[in-house]
């Protein structure tokens, strides 16, 4: 009976230590499986940064680029006018506007 018992017990503590290395082996795969999760999350941020930077970047050259332009517009009418010749295209809708009657027709 005492051998029956043993055997029992022995048993039961090979059971029971499979069971521990069982669970031990799944969390194991589950901290690889989040750590490949985090990395892949880690490429993904990266690549979201470069690609904001970047917008960001391009965004801010268009936006100089726009500046720059109607500056030097700005620079060229001031040129024009100084130099008493129409600027462009709004001095003469303003010429034309003078010179139109009523209901737009010209004079």
């Amino acid at each position: 009976m005492n051998d029956l018992v043993a055997l029992f017990q022995t048993i039961a503590t090979v059971a029971a230590a499979a069971a521990i290395f069982i669970h031990l082996g799944h969390r194991d795969e589950q901290l690889n499986s989040l750590a490949r999760s985090v990395d892949e999350l880690r490429k993904v941020v990266d690549n979201l940064v470069k690609t904001t930077v970047a917008v960001t970047t391009t965004i801010q050259y268009s936006q100089r680029m726009h500046e720059d332009t109607a500056r030097r517009i700005d620079r060229l009418e001031q040129n024009h006018r100084a130099s008493g010749a129409p600027t462009g295209r709004r001095d003469h809708c303003d010429e034309v506007v003078r010179a139109s009657g009523p209901g737009g027709m010209e004079l």
